[in-house]
């Protein structure tokens, strides 16, 4: 006979490790705690660049910390989280992730400019700007990126597949953004097929989060240094860049996340990964189909 202790622990840690129970945990920790103090304290420090990089150099530790010994030990019994694990590697998948996303908001910038036009001024001095942009840059991709792809697309992925669980990640974080200034409908669409999307597929292939890490961190960084809004908040760039042109083609207010150009862009990079993850074999199945075989 099982004692009713030994027996409330087993519920306990079932109830712990219920998948609903850690995405909301993610969610709750993460997202509204550990980001949310990291933009009371950004909001507070008013724009000095080397008080936001000291922000930064908390909050990512503190982040990390979070998701390696709350969500993946307590919650969910892992002794190993291979997916945020440091070693020799980081600084190369950081990097990667950098110079791909570099590389095509560059692309992206350019084309824009040469459809619609843009009117380009100075912006801010280039130590300031880029301390203050890597800063809030990082802050974002790291704690995103951790319940987004760490917690939100890792969990599902493992009951309802590859394939729903990117289709569940890319469109919570276009909803996440409609709160954003300059939103719309349009722009949290936008977003979830350009970033959601593509960040899930980076994922899936290289399976380490600091891939997507140093592409959302690009990503970010790009437009801020270009003076692009980045998700319809203004940044302190290098210069300062207006596009002209239709909407459609510029983004319009909320930056160039809404622009058709930047997710034609990003939707083919992502094509492109998902063909080499399947290729590779990482794309898992539904829970319920490997239990069946």
């Amino acid at each position: 006979m099982t004692q009713p202790g030994v027996a409330t622990r087993r519920r306990a840690d079932r109830l712990r490790r219920n998948p609903f129970v850690v995405i909301v945990a993610g969610f709750l920790v993460l997202l509204l705690g550990v980001d949310g103090l990291a933009q009371l304290a950004t909001s507070a420090v008013d724009g000095r660049a080397w008080a936001e990089l000291a922000v930064a150099v908390v909050v990512i530790p503190v982040a990390v910390l979070v998701y390696r010994y709350f969500i993946t030990d307590f919650l969910e019994g892992r002794a190993q989280a291979p997916e945020i694990a440091l070693d020799r590697r980081t600084p190369r998948y950081v990097a990667s992730g950098f110079v791909l996303a570099v590389i095509v908001m560059g692309i992206a910038y350019l084309l824009i400019a040469l459809l619609g036009g843009a009117e380009v001024a100075a912006g801010e001095p280039w130590l300031t700007a880029i301390v203050s942009s890597l800063a809030l840059a990082a802050i974002a991709a790291v704690v995103e990126e951790l319940f987004l792809r760490g917690v939100l697309f890792r969990v599902s992925e493992e009951y309802l597949g590859s394939w729903l669980a990117l289709v569940v990640s890319a469109v919570f974080f276009g909803f996440l953004h409609l709160a954003n200034p300059d939103a719309s409908i349009w722009a949290g669409i936008a977003i979830a097929l350009e970033a959601g999307v593509s960040l899930a597929a980076i994922y899936l292939l290289t399976r380490t989060l600091w891939v997507p890490i140093g592409v959302h961190l690009g990503w970010n960084f790009t437009e801020s240094i270009l003076g692009v809004p980045v998700s319809g908040n203004t940044p302190s760039g290098v210069v300062t860049t207006t596009f002209t042109g239709p909407v459609w083609v510029t983004g319009g207010a909320f930056g160039m996340e809404a622009s058709v150009i930047v997710v034609l862009v990003w939707l083919a990079v992502a094509v492109v990964v998902l063909v080499m993850a399947v290729q590779r074999g990482r794309v898992v199945a539904p829970g319920w189909r490997r239990a069946v075989a």
